[in-house]
């Protein structure tokens, strides 16, 4: 994540290094080399992150395709609000820069005119006599996941509190923009849905990556929210961020959304090793997901090499 008061405070390149955790498949994948992969041991990275505050680990940012705005909303009683808004601004020779820019813009926005909302039932004042204070806080963070020449993907994180709430609440969403034609990646269509094992691959992927250093039963209380779990569809609707990338597919839940508030909301990677047998190889996407399958120089135990 970018931070710091303007472009030249963000780190050319950001990179975090994580512990490393080992554990075996949770579920058995219906697949022809089942056996042979419950018979390996699997490494994974597990949860990445559980709030927007951290670094997204893999990740780099090059600060010659972005820089970072700090956005200070204007309006009546603006002074009594605390913002610290910061964005990153695509620069404009990148293709679909100024779709991606526009979308940021709306997001923040909207996010700004829900916070001072406030105002329509309250006025500072009068909320320090009735209420006996008055606390209006927005924060919104980035994080670049990937900005080539394939997409622009990138997550928007906010963090909001009024005054008397328990706690801040916070959300992330994405933006993917398929550079060819600047339109919206449709994360559904990169995968082949007809295929049997379709739903059951993802929930694995994603269930082994969350429950990464946790036992079968430890795992089961852990995702007391998520009854049932998820499918890929329902998570792009609502109400998690998925973002992609040259490493696979970033999926951040949103709080509550598959655990409690205590344990913040999770950050997974699910890499194309363990979900391309369920990945579209004649759709729309399919040169992008080729062009990823050879780039072995990233590859690493925890993310194999794979075959498109």
């Amino acid at each position: 994540m970018a931070c710091g008061d303007s472009s030249e405070a963000v780190s050319d390149v950001v990179q975090v290094e994580e512990d490393t955790t080992t554990t075996t498949t949770l579920k058995e994948v219906a697949l022809e080399d089942s056996k042979e992969k419950e018979a390996e041991t699997i490494r994974y990275r597990g949860i990445l992150r559980r709030n927007m505050y951290q670094n997204v680990p893999l990740v780099y940012s090059n600060l010659d395709t972005f820089e970072q705005k700090k956005v200070e909303p204007q309006h009546e009683y603006s002074e009594d609000f605390y913002y610290d808004i910061r964005i990153p601004v695509i620069n404009e020779e990148i293709a679909c820069a100024d779709v991606v820019n526009t979308k940021i813009n709306s997001i923040v926005e909207r996010l700004v005119e829900e916070k001072k909302s406030i105002l329509d039932l309250t006025t500072p004042e009068e909320a320090e006599e009735e209420w006996g204070g008055f606390a209006e806080y927005l924060t919104i963070k980035y994080d670049i996941i990937e900005v080539s020449e394939e997409l622009i993907s990138i997550l928007i994180s906010n963090e909001t509190y009024s005054f008397g709430a328990a706690h801040f609440i916070s959300y992330t969403e994405s933006i993917n923009i398929f550079t060819e034609d600047c339109s919206d990646l449709n994360v559904v269509q990169l995968f082949d849905t007809s295929n049997a094992d379709y739903m059951e691959i993802l929930e694995s992927a994603m269930q082994n990556q969350l429950c990464a250093v946790l036992t079968s039963d430890e795992c089961t209380s852990f995702l007391k929210f998520a009854e049932p779990f998820p499918t890929i569809e329902e998570l792009t609707e609502c109400c998690s961020a998925v973002a992609v990338s040259q490493f696979g597919i970033f999926i951040q839940f949103w709080e509550y959304e598959i655990s409690s508030f205590s344990e913040g909301s999770e950050l997974i990677l699910l890499p194309w090793y363990y979900i391309s047998d369920v990945i579209e190889k004649n759709g729309k996407y399919s040169d992008i997901l080729e062009s990823y399958s050879k780039r072995t120089y990233i590859n690493s135990v925890f993310e194999p090499e794979w075959s498109f």
